[in-house]
């Protein structure tokens, strides 16, 4: 008999559009409005992007900041930081923007220097805004180098193919670093859209998989859910799982020496990622030495029975 779940957290509220749950980088498919605070969205967002975003946006602030405190310092006037004040809006502009990098920097080399009143505030008070600005970069570069990554892919698609005298769902995993990955354990959920009187009721199925968890996991490892019987995909055709717009939900963790922590990852699969009879192609060997060799660029290779 198919056990279904009663909710797995998204809820059992129908709808007339269907949208997966979880996204290609497994993050959920929400959307925030009235929000109070956008600090901790913001905090997050840039502990998760990539290295070169994260530091494209500091210099786009480094830039900015700098701009705002030159035109301050040229609606002051140049001639309060600088002996030379040039007829010129641009040779200003440009002598009050390395003044300004020189203040909230800290560098201070001495060939200009607030001499003002206003300009003295004003650096003061650029001086503030430096130091809070690069403390809130130093804790951000903290938490992204503290932060532990996951290790592993996932294969781009998952298959169906014959298996022990009868049919099974694969889907492939691999160690993409050197690290030793211990307990690795994953829980593999099916969720149908079906279409009950005009809105798709969502319905929840925890696949029965061969294992649920190995001791180690040092180059891949291919995810068995076996059709029998008791499986929601038993009887069930690729236009079907098109038709209730199938999506399979897999949650992966285990323990990662190198960051004495458990790590978790999830990864979301749509009907539209099914490959019907074919196998994954092996993506690691012995070489001459006697060492596993493991070729990333064969994680998604799909052959021919």
């Amino acid at each position: 008999m198919v056990k279904r779940l009663k909710d797995i957290g998204f809820g059992l509220n129908a709808t007339k559009n269907v949208k997966r749950f979880i996204t290609e980088d497994g993050r959920f498919n929400t959307s925030h409005i009235n929000k109070k605070s956008i600090f901790e969205s913001t905090y997050s967002y840039l502990i998760r992007i990539s290295w070169i975003s994260f530091f494209c946006y500091v210099l786009l602030a480094y830039i900015l900041i700098n701009v705002l405190f030159a035109l301050g310092y040229v609606f002051i006037g140049v001639n309060d930081i600088s002996a030379y004040e040039s007829p010129y809006f641009i040779d200003n502009f440009l002598n009050a923007f390395l003044f300004s990098s020189q203040t909230i920097t800290t560098v201070g080399y001495g060939v200009m220097s607030p001499s003002g009143t206003a300009s003295g505030i004003l650096a003061s008070f650029e001086a503030l805004v430096g130091l809070l600005s690069f403390s809130f970069t130093t804790g951000l570069l903290y938490g992204r180098f503290s932060k532990p990554k996951t290790l592993i892919s996932f294969s781009k698609n998952f298959v169906v193919r014959p298996f022990r005298n009868k049919r099974a769902l694969m889907i492939k995993v691999m160690n993409t670093s050197r690290n030793i990955l211990i307990k690795p354990k994953v829980d593999v959920t099916l969720i149908l859209h079906k279409l009950v009187n005009g809105y798709f009721q969502p319905e929840y199925f925890n696949l029965k998989l061969e294992r649920k968890t190995i001791t180690y996991l040092p180059t891949t490892w291919t995810i068995v859910h076996e059709i029998d019987e008791e499986s929601p995909f038993f009887n069930l055709t690729k236009e079907k799982i098109e038709e209730y717009k199938a999506e399979i939900v897999v949650l992966f963790s285990y323990y990662d020496d190198a960051f004495n922590n458990e790590i978790y990852d999830v990864k979301s699969y749509l009907y539209r990622d099914l490959i019907i009879d074919k196998k994954f192609t092996k993506s690691y060997g012995y070489g001459e030495e006697g060492r596993l060799v493991i070729d990333h660029s064969m994680l998604h290779d799909i052959e021919n029975l």
